[in-house]
């Protein structure tokens, strides 16, 4: 059910905010990981299912503004000749994240399910700096 309600969420926030209204990528950037970090803080402290499933929803549809923008803002910051090769990159960014799993994330996890949930938090605060201090976001978007 919970992938279910974030891949869903994630479709939606996509075809809105990409087709529907669309916004430039430095404001899906800024307000997709906003969103995602919204949705982990609420995971950390509350630990009713329903709000799980809401910080879920909302964890999609910030996912769903924030794709779509690194793959345009890649795109934009390329040369059309590595354009090629930086999408093959975007692309194995999950894997590498499926691999890493049991390294980083299930130690914080099996300490309390709660921190992994607050390091995903600050580490979109990182993310969110970056983009807004960076000037490529500002200057391709």
């Amino acid at each position: 059910m919970s992938f279910a309600v974030l891949s869903i969420s994630t479709i939606v926030s996509q075809y809105l905010f990409t087709d529907a209204f669309p916004l430039n990528n430095f404001k899906l950037l800024i307000y997709g990981t906003i969103l995602i970090i919204f949705s982990f803080f609420t995971m950390a402290y509350f630990q009713k299912i329903s709000i799980y499933y809401l910080s879920l929803l909302i964890n999609g549809l910030g996912g769903g503004m924030i794709r779509p923008a690194i793959s345009s803002s890649l795109s934009l910051s390329q040369s059309p000749e590595n354009q090629g090769s930086a999408a093959g990159y975007l692309g194995s960014v999950y894997p590498i994240g499926h691999i890493l799993t049991p390294f980083v994330a299930m130690p914080i996890y099996a300490t309390n399910p709660a921190y992994l949930y607050l390091f995903n938090s600050l580490l979109s605060i990182f993310i969110i700096i970056f983009i807004i201090i960076h000037p490529i976001f500002k200057n391709k978007s």
